[in-house]
């Protein structure tokens, strides 16, 4: 390994440097530290990558934000790291590097493909619109950049729909990657949301359970054509219809795969690609939620049943050869135990599920976000952080006073 204050010592490989994301940045850095890449890591102060066994956190005056990582990088104090790869595990890292992928090649290896591709992704109404003209099937959908323009929706679509933002780093503003209006009264509620002037985009829910939703990922060669393929199924979210998915399973889904690829191929993709559908039961269809390209949270489950997209990135930025994945570990379980014991009692409050049933489900979990035995460290840390937030809450409900209660490891405009 090479030291922190001594880049350009003689090594093997070039560095990798990871950016920003939860959990998935420190599947992305396990993957590669195993393969013997020196990984340093841009993230929060909070986040348990920091204390991975093998990384590097690079530490910012700031405690770590977008604006310092750009500074930074494009910055002289970066130049001891010059040649390392760069890799978004964020939107917001998509759109720090796309932004400024001409200044960043100059000293950085940077994930292949149009900048402007990527960041097209990134604004929820593009997507559609391009989804639409892949031939691939969408909800109805508008864009809606005024409160004003609120009450005009009733008589466009069904209830319930939702309001996204048109950029997802602005989720944390709005409060939420999305919000559901039901009814009339409660669209007219979201209209305080909407008075900071973040444009969202508002479209029909897709009804019925997160058992519904599917993804699929690939990664695009030069030529437009998937190195790999893989398809996952959702079982539950935290909080149920809104929250990040809290128990995933692999699969095949040809279907999935088949509207994915078009998708894809369509946008001219080039490197990581992700797309989340989830079946309409009105028409029986698969419908377009959103796409990424980037290291999602599902990275993990996709390491464990074979498919390594950090590894196949780096590999393609090193002129190293890839073997295209032809098959991989089908029916494992990546399971969010805190998150899922929250929508285990809102489903059970709603009569949706039993212990039983639950406890079965978990028991096939073969996947956790944090833990190692090789690297017992950021899961002791995620859970000492959610300890002492527990007992934080628990004190201030016996002052009588109010407290937001969020799972540190999972963060707004992260998610996906």
């Amino acid at each position: 390994m090479v030291d922190h204050n001594d880049f350009s010592s003689p090594q093997k490989q070039p560095a990798a440097i990871v950016i920003d994301g939860t959990y998935n940045n420190l599947s992305v850095a396990r993957s590669l530290i195993r393969k013997g890449i020196k990984v340093y890591v841009l993230c929060d102060a909070s986040e348990p990558v920091r204390y991975s066994r093998g990384v590097t956190w690079l530490r910012m005056s700031d405690g770590g934000s977008p604006a310092s990582w750009e500074k930074f990088l494009l910055g002289p104090e970066s130049d001891y790291l010059g040649g390392a790869a760069l890799l978004a595990c964020s939107d917001p890292a998509i759109k720090l590097i796309s932004q400024n992928s001409e200044a960043l090649s100059r000293k950085f290896l940077i994930e292949e493909g149009d900048p402007a591709t990527r960041l097209c992704l990134l604004d929820k109404l593009q997507t559609y619109y391009r989804a639409r003209e892949a031939g691939v099937p969408t909800v109805d959908f508008a864009l809606v950049d005024s409160a004003a323009q609120l009450s005009e929706l009733t008589s466009k679509f069904r209830f319930p729909f939702i309001l996204k933002p048109l950029y997802s780093p602005d989720s944390a503003r709005l409060g939420g990657k999305f919000l559901m209006a039901r009814n009339e009264s409660e669209l007219l509620a979201l209209k305080d949301r909407l008075a900071t002037g973040i444009k969202t985009v508002a479209m029909e829910f897709v009804p019925g359970g997160d058992d519904l939703l599917c993804s699929y990922y690939c990664y695009m060669d030069e030529r437009g054509e998937p190195i790999v393929e893989f398809t996952k199924r959702l079982l539950r979210r935290s909080p149920i219809h809104t929250g990040s998915a809290c128990y995933h399973i692999s699969d095949w889904n040809p279907e999935a795969a088949e509207l994915g690829r078009k998708f894809f191929k369509h946008v001219k993709l080039r490197g990581i690609g992700n797309i989340e559908f989830k079946r309409d039961l009105r028409d029986g269809r698969l419908k377009v939620i959103e796409a990424n390209a980037r290291f999602t949270l599902g990275d993990p489950l996709l390491v464990a049943s074979g498919v390594d997209l950090a590894w196949i990135t780096y590999a393609r930025l090193t002129d190293q050869p890839v073997i295209p994945t032809q098959d991989y570990r089908k029916d494992l379980v990546f399971w969010l135990p805190a998150e899922d014991l929250r929508t285990f009692w809102q489903l059970r409050s709603r009569g949706e599920i039993t212990l039983f049933d639950w406890l079965r489900s978990v028991s096939r979990a073969r996947v956790l976000p944090y833990f190692s035995w090789k690297d017992p460290a950021p899961s002791l840390y995620c859970n000492a952080q959610r300890a002492l937030r527990l007992v934080e809450m628990c004190r201030a409900r016996l002052l009588g006073k109010s407290i937001d209660f969020r799972l540190p490891g999972v963060q707004a405009g992260k998610n996906s």
